[in-house]
């Protein structure tokens, strides 16, 4: 039972990393709802693999970072230095909604430090549910206010969009690929020395503020 509440909930905290990756971008999500739920079961199988198979939790992450890349490239068809923005935004947004509720929560009480390395039991079910509540009801205020980029073009006819990139572009790339490792190590750090984890906040906020801002004048540059 405790594993198939493993894999149920890990299905839908990347069907809520998706969400606010599609979100941001301006993606309409009723048509790639195929393509987020081959991507939230494929990467909740790997993160039962790593977890509770090969007891590799450290990589979890990575690997799950990587695999979206890939699949968005795959499955969504946008282009390899795009799948990677909306990757990292994705997961940088996930990540900082778990270190914000953790801070809130703790001090009532309800979760403890020890909790976030853990992989199962009825605390971390509750905290997932209540991350991937949030990370919902945020998606849906900012599709209702219509607020996020289009600087994703999204592909027509299932083709991937036949564009060169631009240096913008490739920065962006870059800082994607920055802040995915960044926060990666960060948590390892947070795992294997049990440190408080709002050491991460800084990176995680400094992260994101980098990447929404280079998203925001790529924005400006294409109007």
């Amino acid at each position: 039972m405790n594993h198939l509440l493993f894999f149920i909930l890990g299905a839908l905290d990347a069907i809520a990393a998706l969400t606010i990756a599609l979100t941001v971008f301006r993606f309409p999500l009723r048509p790639y709802l195929g393509p987020i739920l081959i991507i939230a079961v494929s990467a909740s199988l790997l993160s039962c693999l790593n977890r509770l198979v090969l007891h590799i939790p450290q990589w979890d992450m990575l690997s799950q970072i990587i695999l979206f890349i890939v699949l968005l490239r795959l499955l969504v068809r946008v282009r390899w230095h795009e799948s990677a923005a909306m990757t990292a935004v994705g997961f940088v947004f996930l990540v900082l909604v778990v270190n914000l509720t953790f801070i809130l929560l703790t001090p009532l009480q309800l979760f403890e430090q020890s909790d976030i390395v853990r992989s199962t039991g009825a605390d971390i079910y509750l905290f997932q549910a209540f991350i991937q509540a949030v990370c919902f009801l945020t998606s849906y205020i900012l599709h209702r206010g219509r607020y996020g980029f289009t600087s994703i073009v999204i592909p027509t006819n299932n083709h991937v969009i036949a564009q060169k990139s631009s240096p913008l572009d490739k920065l962006i790339t870059g800082a994607s690929i920055i802040s995915s490792v960044l926060i990666v190590l960060a948590f390892n750090w947070v795992w294997r020395h049990h440190e408080s984890i709002t050491i991460v906040m800084p990176i995680i906020a400094v992260a994101l503020f980098i990447l929404i801002r280079l998203t925001y004048q790529k924005e400006l540059q294409e109007s």
